[in-house]
């Protein structure tokens, strides 16, 4: 009798529980290298990224999209763009309808030098995702430097140039979303093409990067001169080298277009003093005289030169 009012509940309870532990048991344990490999990453020690993200992607037998994607990024970051590139190749082959992987792949071809492969490898991820910022900017670049090697127009789709891909990114509003390298060239080539709006906008945001060096910026400048609002640029070129003709030359030139004639001769004063043999200086330095009724002491400095 006493077996009969044995409390049958824990019993219950501990079946109840059994399944729980059982799920427990089985759930996956998170990589433990998962988390060092995103410190490496974020203090870019890129050797150590290599090799945690790697190990994670081949032991994932190529199947963690993540941990190649990110052992791409540091093998590139390392200096390493050819076994970048065999791994993007791979991992293609397994998505082969992935932007992205396709964008890198194209970034790794130019890394060791192959345009044409990269051009082609753009022209893909665009057919995926046809306003994909980093791939429409590189897409311009390379299509303009390998004439009648676009791959887009053999698909029906219409080829363009780096006028074409900045323009478009210019509408899109995704300008901030392409690198300060292509951003620079894309800039260039905007001048060039007397789109001086879009090139301006494009130059602008690549200077506020803060990667472009005092060349660059003075050559982004040069190719909007006498354009006003390139003055920031060239006073902060000549806050760090006021002797620097050239930029000294540009300022005063952008100066005197935007109506400060007397900063403007005084600026192309300094120019002409920094560097007495510099024509280009001295004929700006003439220009301010003249417009500011100073059509004498022009000739005098225009005479120096005949």
């Amino acid at each position: 009798m006493s077996i009969l009012r044995t409390p049958r509940r824990p019993v219950l309870l501990a079946w109840a529980l059994l399944p729980l532990a059982v799920g427990c048991r089985s759930a996956p344990r998170a990589d433990p290298r998962l988390l060092r490999a995103e410190a490496s990453t974020r203090a870019e020690a890129w050797n150590d990224a290599v090799s945690l993200w790697s190990d994670i992607y081949r032991d994932s037998r190529g199947t963690d999209r993540r941990a190649g994607i990110e052992s791409v990024r540091a093998l590139s970051a390392a200096g390493r763009p050819g076994v970048a590139r065999s791994r993007l190749l791979q991992m293609e082959s397994r998505w082969p309808e992935d932007a992205e992987i396709l964008e890198l792949l194209g970034r790794a071809h130019e890394q060791i030098g192959d345009e044409a492969a990269a051009l082609d490898a753009y022209s893909r991820a665009l057919r995926i995702e046809p306003d994909r910022p980093s791939s429409l900017a590189r897409h311009g670049l390379l299509a303009a430097e390998l004439v009648g090697a676009d791959p887009m127009s053999e698909s029906g789709t219409n080829s363009f140039g780096p006028e074409g891909s900045l323009a478009r990114l210019r509408a899109a509003g995704t300008l901030r979303d392409v690198d300060a390298r292509s951003l620079f060239e894309l800039g260039l080539h905007g001048a060039a093409a007397a789109r001086f709006d879009e090139a301006f906008e494009a130059l602008a945001i690549a200077i506020g990067t803060g990667e472009l060096s005092a060349a660059e910026r003075l050559e982004a400048a040069a190719a909007l001169a006498p354009d006003p609002r390139t003055i920031p640029w060239l006073t902060a070129v000549v806050r760090e080298d006021p002797l620097h003709t050239r930029a000294l030359t540009l300022l005063g030139k952008a100066q005197l277009s935007a109506g400060f004639q007397a900063r403007a001769v005084d600026t192309l004063e300094q120019a002409a003093q920094s560097d007495p043999g510099d024509e280009a200086a001295l004929r700006a330095f003439a220009e301010a005289l003249t417009a500011t009724g100073q059509a004498g002491r022009a000739r005098e400095i225009l005479d120096l030169l005949d």
